[in-house]
């Protein structure tokens, strides 16, 4: 409240509707991506530790857990949780068949994560393209490494939705959306 209030006292008397409508929105738009992408790590953790039961990984909870939390990273997270039962699998399996049965799971998983789970949970809360995230994803992850690549993100929804209030912004605004429709500029 007290941030809330800070910035309606600092923006001109003329721009406080604005000020309100972006702040409405961001506060909107941020918790329901973050909530969503939780929910989608859960459902993870559900379908890896499965997945790896079915190849015939041992400790396949574990690894099932460990794996879903890297998906807080947006398109890599899949793979980097990946890394740690493949390599486990190739350190300790008998044949190179539980190695390349992980690498199928984690196909499914991704496909499934990508095109149906996070789409449909998170939905397009974010709205940004998806080039301009995976640059802004690998910077993030250069600059604060694990941590940076998941709030990257958000915060750059929430410049775009403050870039879609001012009229010399709304380009950049342009430039970093997914939806190019019904844009004016």
């Amino acid at each position: 409240d007290k941030f809330y209030k800070f910035i309606i006292m600092a923006v001109p008397g003329e721009k406080e509707d604005d000020a309100r409508a972006i702040i409405r929105r961001i506060s909107f738009v941020t918790p329901r991506y973050v909530g969503g992408i939780f929910t989608v790590v859960l459902i993870l953790c559900v379908l890896n530790s499965f997945g790896l039961w079915i190849v015939g990984v041992k400790y396949a909870i574990l690894f099932g857990i460990i794996s879903a939390f890297f998906n807080i990273i947006p398109y890599f997270g899949t793979w980097i949780g990946a890394s740690i039962p493949f390599l486990f699998a190739l350190l300790t399996g008998d044949t190179p068949r539980l190695a390349f049965g992980l690498i199928l799971l984690f196909v499914i998983i991704q496909f499934l994560e990508n095109n149906i789970l996070t789409p449909n949970i998170t939905g397009s809360y974010v709205k940004l393209n998806p080039l301009i995230t995976i640059l802004l994803i690998i910077i993030g992850g250069l600059v604060w490494g694990i941590v940076g690549m998941f709030v990257v993100v958000p915060v750059a929804a929430m410049v775009k939705i403050i870039f879609d209030h001012s009229k010399r912004l709304r380009p950049y605004a342009f430039l970093i959306g997914a939806d190019t429709e019904n844009r004016k500029l």
